[in-house]
């Protein structure tokens, strides 16, 4: 119906579809390894957190307390720049995305 109510407008329409869904399918991709990414990076801060709390007599007859929390502090700062840093790269894919469906 869209081509022959309006033909050049269908063929505009046809024209921008490969930029938007490639632009989705960038936008889905950066989401799912983000996440990824920053579930590793908190599974491994849980385990040092776990680790150190089911051991701790031995973690307070060591002294091993600043050790601990200098592990746990290195592995949280990793998953904080796991979360974070890829947001301006979404922002823009995301702006991107935005942009082109405004377009149309």
């Amino acid at each position: 119906y869209a081509f022959y109510s309006n033909w050049k407008l269908a063929l505009v329409i046809l024209a921008f579809f490969p930029v938007i869904t490639i632009s989705g399918l960038i936008v889905v991709t950066a989401n799912q390894s983000q996440s990824e990414r920053a579930s590793k990076s908190y599974a491994k801060a849980g385990s040092i957190a776990y680790g150190s709390i089911s051991a701790i007599r031995t973690v307070l007859s060591l002294n091993a307390i600043p050790e601990i929390l200098r592990l746990y502090s290195a592995a949280t700062l990793e998953a904080y720049r796991f979360a974070t840093g890829p947001l301006l790269r979404q922002g823009l894919i995301n702006g991107g995305f935005g942009k082109n469906s405004k377009t149309i």
